[in-house]
């Protein structure tokens, strides 16, 4: 009863910190504050609403419930719950040395702790999202200026209201925390970066120089141990950053050797964070000169291989080649592979509540037939922690040679047309999933099958939410690039931070298009992509201009200026 009381008491703590929280932010201005809250109200209201409706199984949407406060959009929701809340109740040395092969370790340590604050239920995740969120606009505000202010406003708008971003925040999902975390990385290295810049100052402050170091090194922890190849693609960018830093500086040792310290930092914050996830190959690149010179094509067969297991993966919206890329694919000799296109597997218990479902709409349509509580019971059970291992490939998909599937390779497109409407034949060459992938990210669903780019199946009946995030995000796209342009044309893009984004944002984006032939598992993706342009115009306009030190450059080590 005790720790009822406590986490009451704790929830109200942190209830409080949100509402400072957002009374700083939405300070700033009159149409932040609006977009801030607006975007406050919608997470809370929403994640709430949906959790009791699915808590406590009302009919509202019953096919579409996993039960105990989740949704069917949040089924790896389930899995990273169990796993925090199981770690949670091992106590804090249990969340503290949590198993790094399990899924996004690091998500799970943050929602662990958050559940053992506040309760084994899941609207904790409603508060941990709020904080994320909020925390992101606060980081974002750092980038302010005259010069800036429209940039802000917008990055802000962005991150407020994009539909995918926001139903992202209702559920136990890592995606908003991963997106605080990137946020915060940049952000550190623009500080980092200004320590450099202020020609006042023969050497940075100590304080504010380990400062944002550790914050650096923290947020790539944070970042490799959720999703690790964008942790690495960090990595790799962060060397032309320290390197374009070192070349603006007059002090040019000094920022080379703590260049030099901070990367090594960084790259063992990556490999504490990531553990097993990181390939053989790049911890071998590390330690072997050879293996280094080779990175390159070490990580276009990645990038392969990581293909063939999105392929393999399947699922029911398939991103298939529509009749212009079979016909470039047939142009230089390429072919597809049909692939049966099946929906994933759903968690047991999601599954059995299905069944139960169905026997209480039999019930009511013949009362004298056995009740389903009698039958299957009142509630299905709590969802078990029977996640595969690391590196599984469940079994959703067909793959069979065309000669095994009793079907011929389309000759023309008008023979493609006439595969079996339960087959996708998947892009055959480099080529076409290149295009088809960057439609699939940048193309309303319906422009691209119209023009023949793309076949996608499936859906659920949730394309509508799907085009209507995809005309935004194509929003936030050409404002980035009308941004970009301008900037270049006035030879502004001077920041080294910029160009550290840009480099993450366009490997991020290729990389995706190529690897991920899943609609599904593309659109959820593609938030690491949404962020990086939300921050370029940011950026961008932020080497028009040298800002002044701060007091926190001047020495201080308050992180709250953010």
């Amino acid at each position: 009863m005790s720790a009822v009381v406590l986490q009451f008491f704790l929830a109200l703590v942190a209830g409080f910190f949100v509402f400072r929280l957002w009374r700083r932010v939405s300070a700033a201005s009159r149409p932040i504050f609006w977009l801030v809250t607006v975007g406050t109200l919608v997470r809370a209201i929403g994640g709430l609403l949906g959790f009791w409706i699915s808590y406590l199984e009302l009919p509202v949407g019953r096919s579409l419930q996993l039960g105990r406060g989740l949704w069917f959009f949040g089924v790896d929701a389930v899995m990273y719950f169990d796993f925090s809340a199981t770690a949670a109740a091992r106590g804090p040395i249990a969340i503290l040395f949590l198993d790094k092969g399990l899924p996004s370790p690091f998500f799970l340590q943050v929602l662990a702790g958050a559940i053992l604050l506040f309760g084994a239920v899941s609207s904790v995740s409603i508060l941990l999202n709020l904080i994320a969120y909020l925390a992101s606009c606060r980081i974002i505000l750092s980038f302010d200026s005259p010069e800036q202010r429209r940039f802000v406003v917008f990055a802000i708008a962005a991150l407020s209201l994009a539909p995918s971003v926001v139903v992202w925040s209702l559920q136990p999902m890592k995606d908003v925390v991963f997106f605080f975390l990137i946020v915060a990385f940049f952000g550190s290295a623009r500080k980092w970066q200004q320590l450099w810049s202020d020609p006042a100052r023969p050497f940075p402050a100590t304080g504010a120089l380990l400062t944002w170091s550790a914050a650096m090194a923290v947020t790539v922890y944070g970042l490799s141990g959720i999703r690790w190849y964008f942790a690495f693609m960090v990595l790799l960018a962060s060397l032309v950053f320290f390197l374009m830093t070192i070349i603006s500086t007059r002090r040019h040792f000094a920022a080379a050797a703590s260049a030099l310290l901070l990367f090594v930092l960084l790259l063992s914050s990556f490999f504490a964070g990531a553990g097993s996830y990181v390939p053989p190959p790049i911890r071998a690149a590390v330690r072997n000169i050879h293996d280094t010179i080779v990175l390159p094509q070490t990580l276009v067969g990645l990038l392969a291989s990581a293909r063939r297991g999105f392929d393999r993966s399947g699922g029911a919206t398939l991103i298939g080649a529509g009749g212009a890329i079979r016909k470039l694919d047939r142009n230089i000799g390429a072919k597809e592979m049909p692939v049966v296109a099946a929906p994933a597997p759903l968690p047991a218990s999601y599954q059995q509540k299905v069944e139960i479902d169905k026997k209480r709409t039999e019930d009511a349509a013949h009362p004298d037939a056995p009740s389903a509580t009698a039958s299957m019971g009142a509630k299905a059970p709590a969802a078990t922690s029977t996640a595969p291992p690391p590196g599984a490939v469940p079994a959703a998909v067909a793959l069979a040679p065309p000669e095994a599937t009793g079907m011929q390779q389309p000759e023309s497109e008008e023979e493609g047309a006439s595969v079996s409407p339960g087959t996708v034949l998947m892009p055959g060459s480099t080529a076409g999933r290149l295009i088809a992938g960057t439609a699939a990210i940048v193309l309303p669903q319906w422009v691209a099958r119209r023009i023949g780019v793309l076949d996608v199946r499936g859906g659920r009946g949730l394309w509508l939410f799907a085009e209507v995030d995809t005309i935004f995000f194509d929003v936030v796209l050409a404002f980035a690039i009308i941004s970009m342009i301008r900037a270049a044309r006035q030879r502004t893009l001077r920041a080294p931070v910029f160009w550290m984004i840009f480099m993450v944002t366009f490997t991020v984006g290729a990389s995706l298009a190529y690897t991920v032939s899943n609609f599904g598992t593309l659109f959820r993706h593609r938030g690491m992509f949404l962020v990086g342009l939300i921050l370029l115009p940011v950026a961008a306009a932020g080497s028009r201009r040298v800002q002044p030190a701060t007091a926190l450059e001047a020495g201080s080590t308050d992180v709250t200026s953010l």
